[in-house]
């Protein structure tokens, strides 16, 4: 007779994901007016995300001596949302048309 251990690997985050977990919550509670906070959500979220292009791309930059690098996240980016925004019009003129 054999018995199956298992073993939980932990969960390992790194602080920049958790504060923007915490500022979405925030701001997303904020909208639903589940709780008072007195506002800052969106500030952290862009205090995150100018630390998160810091940290991935000045190298980048300091090495090409060009802005280059942080232009095209901003253009793949970009990109990304036009997608997001033709998929959200396609689901509400799916969802108007029933």
């Amino acid at each position: 007779m054999s018995t199956a251990v298992t073993v939980h690997k932990p969960i390992n985050h790194d602080l920049p994901t958790l504060l923007r977990l915490s500022a979405i919550t925030l701001i997303v509670s904020g909208h639903f007016g589940l709780f008072e906070y007195g506002g800052g959500g969106a500030t952290l979220l862009m205090l995150i995300v100018g630390y998160n292009i810091a940290t991935f791309k000045l190298s980048k930059v300091l090495q090409t001596g060009s802005v280059i690098p942080v232009a095209m996240m901003i253009i793949k980016s970009h990109d990304t949302h036009n997608s997001l925004c033709t998929i959200n019009s396609i689901i509400l003129r799916f969802v108007q048309a029933c």
